[in-house]
This record gives structure tokens, sequence and C-alpha cells, in this order.
């Protein structure tokens, strides 16, 4: 399943990058996954209530404690 590779890895680099802006580049999977995790529901769900993601799409989050929030 996508989402138990995509957010420990994202929990990882934010862990090894508290105090600093990371850039992640990938393709509209695993934002998604990164989206809904934020959001409470899962990918499916995701899917399932927004449009595809747009080619070059930026999506802006923070992690603090391990707690995904999505930003503007």
């Amino acid at each position: 399943m996508l989402a138990a590779q995509v957010v420990p890895a994202l929990r990882s680099l934010a862990d090894r990058h508290s105090s600093e802006t990371v850039l992640v580049v990938t393709h509209g999977g695993p934002s998604r996954v990164a989206q809904a995790h934020a959001a409470g529901i899962d990918y499916h769900e995701a899917r399932r209530r927004e449009t595809v993601l747009d080619n070059c799409a930026v999506c802006r989050f923070a992690v603090e404690d391990g707690d995904f929030r999505r930003l503007g």
C-alpha cells in the first residue's frame, strides 16, 4: 500500500530536518497520500473526494510531532 511507504518516509524526512524546509518532488500518488493523511482520511477516500492533481501542483505541509498539517 502506497500510504504505508509514503507517510513513514515523509515523517523520517521531517525528523531529520526538523528546523528546515524540505522540498520533495514526486508524482500525484504520494502527494495525494500526504493530503489524505493530513485530512485524516485514507487514500481511496481522497481520490473519491478530489479531482486529479494538476501537473506541477505544489502541496505544502507542516509536520509537527509526527502530525501532518496542510498549509495554504
